[in-house]
């Protein structure tokens, strides 16, 4: 994953994952699942468990099931039974036990160095960095800025990083202001956000 990219898979021999949520704290400061949030697929990928991630992945998802996992997963994750993923003890990822090894337990969030521990780190760092830098966010542009910390986080430690603008530039057509408006416009449309 030199050149890593949102087209591109995620390949380790350890996986973390979970559905987190994007939204301003709900009644009373209270983080949790508020109906006024997006949920959205967190995967990370490390070489040793619970160690910092060299990659990561983001989805935003109408609905966090089954269903919705195993797709992201055959899509942008390198699966086999000598791989390990990691999770917090949602069953929704019980899809997964035929393709990789899933570690599906309970986790004791107060433990110091608990086994998502970095996993949480990022997920509150991309939060934090939504509410508190980018302002006035509506669900339909969180796609957008999911992709933009994709991206910044996977090429955090890149030496060559003129020349992956430079090729990313070259890829890239020119899109107008209403260009962008439409084609956000119809994904969040097909999305029903």
């Amino acid at each position: 994953m030199r050149n890593s990219n949102s087209k591109k898979s995620l390949d380790s021999s350890f996986y973390e994952s979970d559905v987190a949520y994007t939204g301003a704290p709900s009644h009373n400061g209270k983080r949790g699942r508020g109906t006024d949030k997006q949920p959205f697929l967190i995967v990370l990928s490390t070489e040793r468990e619970n160690q910092y991630s060299l990659f990561v992945k983001l989805k935003e998802m109408t609905v966090d099931s089954g269903e919705n996992i195993e797709s992201f997963f055959d899509q942008y994750v390198v699966m086999s039974q000598d791989r390990k993923q990691n999770t917090d003890g949602i069953s929704i990822y019980n899809i997964l036990k035929a393709k990789i090894q899933v570690q599906n337990e309970k986790i004791d969030y107060d433990q110091e160095e608990h086994r998502l521990y970095f996993l949480n780190k990022i997920a509150s760092s991309f939060n934090h960095q939504l509410l508190h830098v980018f302002h006035s966010i509506g669900k339909r542009m969180l796609p957008l800025y999911y992709a933009e910390y994709e991206w910044q986080f996977n090429h955090r430690k890149s030496r060559n990083i003129l020349e992956k603008i430079r090729t990313y530039i070259c890829q890239s057509s020119i899109a107008t202001r209403k260009m962008i408006r439409t084609s956000i416009d119809q994904y969040t449309n097909t999305r029903s956000l």
